[in-house]
């Protein structure tokens, strides 16, 4: 009777495999500017446990007080105004 063992995958195979999980879930922009402003946070402050996602922007109403945001969120809407005036050709839009 004959068994048959499955092959070992190649070195190439075993890559090819590791890169597509690396791949197969990539972070949403949000996480990636979240843990980003983490790190800086952590760098900048590191004695004041700052949250990321619990700090806060505060921008003034014309009716009075403030609306706030979360930092990355401001973050994402400041770098979307950024690239809606941004051109390839270094002008404005």
């Amino acid at each position: 009777m004959f068994i048959q063992t499955p092959l070992s995958p190649s070195p190439r195979g075993v890559l090819i495999e590791q890169i597509t999980a690396q791949f197969s879930t990539p972070p949403k922009l949000r996480e990636v500017v979240r843990d980003h402003i983490q790190h800086l946070l952590d760098q900048r402050y590191p004695t004041l446990n700052f949250s990321a996602e619990r700090v806060a922007i505060g921008t003034p109403m014309q009716a009075g007080g403030y609306e706030y945001r979360s930092l990355p969120d401001a973050v994402l809407e400041r770098l979307a105004g950024a690239l809606r005036q941004w051109s390839p050709c270094g002008g404005a839009a």
